[in-house]
């Protein structure tokens, strides 16, 4: 899957913690897997208009977690060296106050419905064969992980199948911020402490991907509402 960074700019000082949650996001989406390279650090410069320097000290950060490595010599790179994203990194990049959570699952509900919903629907009319190929390969991945009792790995194909959800979508702009109601939802996922409802969160995804492949774009909301009421019940 081709991972779309976006430009951080400037932002005071931040720029690295940015660069970094990007590429935690890119992890989280299956875009890179754990032994696969990223792109060069001048090329990750280039495409997040920032310096080299920036770049490293985003690699710094997450090479601290273990996330990546990286390689000297003809052979070198930044190497991914695991694809589960702890959740202190998460916490540390969205650099959240003690008492964020009070309001996190209602203005993540907000931001899901003003953008997931019409890149659903996006979704629902853009689609491609390979495009629909991989979300069903990511519902596998949430069935399989929800029978074994794996969180980790339930989280991670429920990112990976909302970013299919969006590349289908074909929309850059929306997409763009996505990205940020993704990082979210990863983080607010992974550091719940009592989540009973993984079988019933697996069949509402099943229903929202037939409501894609027909291309009904009211069935989609529908049944994207029923996913974004869940977000708003911790």
């Amino acid at each position: 899957m081709d991972f779309r960074f976006e430009p951080v700019g400037a932002l005071d000082g931040r720029a690295p913690e940015a660069v970094a949650s990007q590429i935690v996001l890119a992890i989280r989406a299956g875009a890179y897997r754990a032994g696969e390279y990223l792109p060069p650090a001048r090329e990750l410069a280039q495409r997040f208009g920032v310096s080299q320097g920036t770049v490293s000290g985003a690699i710094k950060v997450l090479g601290t977690y273990g996330l990546v490595k990286p390689a000297r010599g003809n052979q070198g790179g930044i190497r991914v060296t695991r694809d589960d994203i702890p959740a202190d990194l998460l916490q540390l990049l969205s650099q959240r106050s003690d008492d964020w959570r009070a309001h996190a699952y209602t203005e993540l509900a907000q931001a899901r419905r003003a953008i997931e919903l019409p890149l659903a629907v996006l979704a629902a009319e853009n689609a491609s064969p390979p495009d629909l190929a991989h979300m069903v390969a990511c519902l596998d991945e949430m069935t399989v992980a929800h029978e074994n009792n794996d969180m980790d790995a339930w989280i991670t194909s429920d990112l990976r199948f909302h970013y299919s959800l969006g590349h289908a979508a074909r929309s850059s702009v929306l997409a763009r911020y996505q990205h940020e109601v993704l990082i979210e939802l990863a983080l607010i996922v992974d550091i719940a402490e009592d989540f009973q409802n993984s079988g019933l969160v697996v069949r509402i995804h099943h229903e929202l991907l037939a409501a894609v492949r027909t291309g009904d774009g009211v069935a989609v909301r529908d049944v994207m509402e029923q996913l974004i009421e869940l977000t708003e019940c911790p």
